[in-house]
């Protein structure tokens, strides 16, 4: 059992914490028996690092004393199990079906949502730009195992539009568009443009798409977090 905060493997497993190093490394942390054991079974692991009441199966598992374990988590109730796992190296490509493009998604937890719906719906491909870490660790939580099944990408804009404007129709959610219970239109090929938080779509992303779509709101209510909003435009998107 390794007791020391400064072993060498949990020193380097700490730094995975960081943006800085898990870019440098190639390398994320996804924690909870269920992710991990998903992770295995993709062979997408490199080592697990468990807590001292903590089994798993795997050939490379690193135990640790509890107060080791805690430097490696910022949850409150660990499952006590950690996974050291590689990110996929996605050549920039044009999707095959229709795709997501999130501009400036700041808060961990709503890109996490985003991403598990856009499994889930069928939008396998993910443009992020400007947005927060796909790979920080309240992103990995919230997205579930969205990360093994999605093609993730950080571009500009520029560099998107590029990339898919001859074979996507670009979507804009966007409070001023049509109310898209009304469009009754067939949707095609298309990439769904979702915004910041507190600032929607830039002014680029409006000009440059060619259908803006918008959620009716009843009682004077002015908008929906962004993971919501996303959810409910991509469930009815993908089934027009």
């Amino acid at each position: 059992m390794i007791e020391s905060k400064n072993n060498q493997i949990i020193s380097f497993t700490r730094k995975l914490l960081q943006k800085k190093y898990r870019k440098e490394s190639g390398l994320y942390l996804v924690e909870g028996r269920k992710l991990v054991e998903e992770a295995i079974r993709l062979n997408l692991v490199e080592y697990i690092v468990t807590s001292s009441q903590t089994q798993i199966q795997f050939d490379k598992v690193y135990t640790v004393a509890d107060n080791v374990f805690s430097t490696l988590t910022d949850t409150i109730n660990s499952q006590g199990v950690i996974a050291v796992v590689k990110m996929p190296t996605n050549d920039l490509c044009v999707p095959q079906s229709s795709c997501l493009i999130l501009e400036k998604i700041q808060d961990a937890g709503n890109l996490g949502t985003i991403m598990r719906t856009a499994v889930a719906t069928g939008y396998n491909d993910i443009f992020l730009i400007d947005c927060v870490d796909a790979y920080s660790p309240k992103v990995i939580r919230s997205a579930s195992s969205a990360h093994f099944f999605t093609h993730i990408y950080s571009v500009d804009l520029e560099t998107v539009y590029s990339l898919l404007h001859s074979t996507h129709k670009f979507i804009c959610a966007d409070m001023k568009g049509e109310n898209i219970f009304n469009y009754t239109q067939s949707i095609p090929l298309h990439a769904l443009i979702i915004g910041n938080e507190g600032n929607g779509i830039s002014d680029k992303a409006r000009q440059l798409s060619d259908l803006t779509l918008s959620l009716p709101m009843k009682n004077n209510l002015e908008s929906l977090n962004a993971g919501v909003s996303a959810g409910v435009l991509m469930y009815i998107l993908s089934n027009k």
